[in-house]
């Protein structure tokens, strides 16, 4: 146990650090193929530079900035909006010397200042999704065999970052958890019987991205769920049966495990897709029969910025 969790731990260290920075073959294979110059090349070797200053280097390359600038931009950390573009490029065609337009350079943000205004934002969204319910001891225990059973979750979540790539995850669901049986017993085989659970249930997740726009993370957390009501078997038989089984659990509590990515939309926030396994650790009593909640599911989603970001990639 104690290795897995240290194991889990290096992993997301090493995303997270791989989320900050590039290598210097990244950066030196980025700026090259960009056409950059010696010069330029060997200032951002010097310093490790991450995904979004790279862009903006090839975003001054692209634009007709000196290369002379474009050093003292990379050396001091600075971040040039648009409009600080536009100005360096008027005095360019001025014919304002070097030394001139690398002062107005220095009067401009940080880029470390500027980069931290995204930090700590809140956003709010919406998700839908479905998920293939399961009893992960169900089989073993009645000799019933389980098939797939797809059914829809949706609900509302709230997002906040630490980095541009770190970021929990919370929110409120509706889910209705449950199985699906494919029953034998004489009168009505291949019978097809499902047990429902309705569940409000708090997910939390940490999530580790790699990515700019476009980003690919790690999602670890768990979730805590109240049953609506008590669990329903409804059978698909012969007779139709809707009967309320007997239970004293309705609280259930559980891991989640997840795979996704999410892009950064201009107007509004990020949509996302989120492949998710969810364990149950609580046994949830039917009858007389103890049982653990298992579900893997597909998540999609979109968020909205509380407040518009700051930063220009």
């Amino acid at each position: 146990m104690k290795k897995t969790i240290l194991t889990t731990f290096t992993l997301l260290f090493s995303l997270y650090s791989l989320a900050q920075k590039l290598t210097k073959s990244e950066v030196m294979e980025i700026l090259t193929k960009n056409s950059h110059s010696e010069k330029v090349i060997s200032k951002a070797l010097e310093l490790s530079l991450d995904f979004q200053e790279t862009e903006q280097i090839n975003l001054l390359k692209k634009s007709g900035v000196y290369d002379d600038i474009i050093i003292v931009i990379i050396n001091n950390h600075i971040k040039t909006s648009s409009n600080n573009l536009k100005e360096i490029l008027d005095y360019q065609n001025k014919g304002y010397s070097i030394d001139l337009i690398s002062k107005y350079v220095l009067t401009l943000p940080k880029y470390s200042k500027q980069k931290s205004a995204p930090n700590h934002q809140i956003e709010f969204g919406i998700n839908t999704g479905l998920q293939n319910v399961h009893f992960d001891n169900y089989t073993e225990m009645t000799n019933i065999p389980q098939i797939n059973d797809f059914r829809v979750i949706f609900g509302a979540n709230i997002q906040y970052s630490f980095t541009k790539n770190v970021w929990i995850s919370s929110g409120i669901n509706y889910e209705q958890k449950g199985t699906r049986l494919r029953a034998f017993d004489g009168t009505a085989k291949g019978r097809i019987a499902n047990i429902r659970i309705p569940y409000i249930e708090v997910p939390v997740s940490l999530n580790v991205g790699v990515g700019n726009k476009t980003k690919c993370y790690l999602s670890i957390g768990g979730y805590g769920s109240f049953a609506m009501t008590k669990p329903t078997y409804i059978s698909h038989g012969f007779t139709y049966t809707n009967t309320k089984l007997n239970t004293n659990t309705p609280i259930d509590f559980g891991s989640i495990v997840g795979l996704g990515f999410k892009m950064k939309q201009k107007d509004f926030g990020n949509v996302f897709m989120e492949i998710r396994y969810s364990q149950g650790f609580r046994y949830v009593k039917l009858n007389d029969i103890l049982v653990r909640n298992k579900n893997l599911g597909v998540v999609i989603g979109a968020t909205f910025n509380k407040r518009k970001r700051k930063f220009n990639n």
